[in-house]
């Protein structure tokens, strides 16, 4: 169930015990505890969360054993990160695993954090991307590149201002599905992992997500019958929108360039078989098939083949 939430605490235990809620073995400590503040925003549901924290003074802070990776902006101040014992400076996008991560400030800072549950993105992987259910790795906990960095914060950005600021939409469970995807798919996107160099099979199959295979298992099943692509989505348990990037992402083509392909195949195979003296023609072969204009079909099929279709039936 999605929520939404702000509090604010002056005191560093009482910030410790609400933050210690999420943050596991959470500890923060503060020479100052007179100057310390926090107030928290945050919405979501427990698999993803977008919070935006203002920290006033100086603290430091120590978690371990989370179960989420936490991906922070800090857009105002500075802050010193310890990630397993990596040293790294705040100063734009960086990845938190769920490792032993210290920080410290010692100065005012806001920042900006959206956590991931990690069985999350490796079921997106495994679903979307193939991965067999091997855990993701990211091997750097920076964005691949500037423009990489932008698109994270794009889509971040749209997620919480246009989505999760909005009741309406955040409690959409629809809505919310969509953009908690959105968000783990970019994070796959921008940061550098393990799903991004996946081998192929050695034998020369390749190793299809479920969400593919479901697709074309449907489009195979009804052929030779008319279906939307809301259809083939439901089958693939996406949206029409998460079936085409699916697509896109996996097989480089779109579900209605696979579906003429298979379609093309079934026509060659008639045409293999077929016997025009028994007054079999590749118009009447097309159109069992779906495709209504010969001529497309001639062209479609002579790029994919190299030959006429009327060649492969006259043989």
């Amino acid at each position: 169930m999605q929520y939404s939430l702000a509090w604010a605490a002056a005191h560093p235990e009482d910030a410790e015990e609400r933050l210690g809620r999420i943050y596991q073995n959470l500890e923060l400590r503060t020479e100052d505890p007179a100057g310390f503040r926090v107030s928290v925003a945050e919405s979501g549901d427990k698999v993803v969360a977008l919070a935006g924290n203002d920290w006033t003074g100086s603290a430091s802070a120590r978690t371990d054993g989370n179960t989420f990776f936490a991906i922070g902006d800090v857009y105002e101040g500075r802050v010193s990160l310890t990630v397993a014992g990596q040293e790294l400076d705040s100063a734009g996008v960086v990845l938190l695993p769920p490792v032993d991560i210290r920080a410290q400030w010692d100065t005012s800072h806001r920042a900006r954090e959206v956590r991931i549950e990690r069985a999350a993105v490796d079921a997106f992987a495994r679903d979307h991307l193939g991965t067999a259910g091997a855990a993701v790795s990211f091997p750097s906990l920076r964005p691949i590149s500037p423009a990489h960095e932008q698109l994270w914060r794009s889509v971040e950005r749209h997620v919480r201002e246009d989505i999760a600021a909005h009741g309406a939409l955040l409690h959409n469970d629809l809505v919310w599905d969509a953009a908690t995807r959105h968000l783990i798919g970019t994070l796959l996107t921008a940061f550098p992992n393990s799903t991004l160099g996946l081998e192929q099979p050695t034998d020369g199959a390749r190793a299809l997500p479920a969400t593919i295979r479901r697709a074309i298992a449907y489009m195979e099943e009804h052929l030779t019958e008319p279906f939307s692509l809301a259809d083939v989505a439901n089958a693939a348990r996406l949206s029409p929108r998460g079936l085409q990037d699916a697509f896109h992402r996996v097989l480089g083509r779109t579900p209605t360039q696979e579906l003429r392909m298979l379609r093309l195949e079934a026509a060659r195979a008639d045409l293999v078989a077929a016997d025009p003296s028994d007054g079999d023609t590749v118009g009447g072969i097309a159109q069992r098939w779906g495709f209504l204009h010969v001529a497309r079909f001639s062209a479609a099929y002579r790029e994919r083949y190299g030959e006429n279709p009327r060649e492969t039936l006259q043989r």
